[in-house]
């Protein structure tokens, strides 16, 4: 879990990066710290180019094969 004062400045920016308002916690996160990308499973939901000019959105299969590569 990562404490809200940790991307809490961030929420602003994400609201406009992603659909779901559930979502925007993560798509702050994501933009705060240092990631290799997000995992979701509703790819759908984090399609917006803004977004995916910002992180990269990683399905299963790319996490298993990023994992990997550790």
């Amino acid at each position: 879990m990562v404490p809200e004062q940790t991307y809490a400045e961030r929420e602003g920016e994400a609201g406009a990066l992603i659909r779901d308002p559930d979502d925007v916690p993560v798509v702050a996160v994501a933009l705060s710290i240092d990631h290799l990308g997000i995992w979701t499973f509703n790819a759908k939901d984090f399609s917006t180019l803004k977004l995916l000019a910002r992180t990269r959105i990683l399905g299963t299969g790319e996490v298993k094969a990023v994992l990997a590569e550790r």
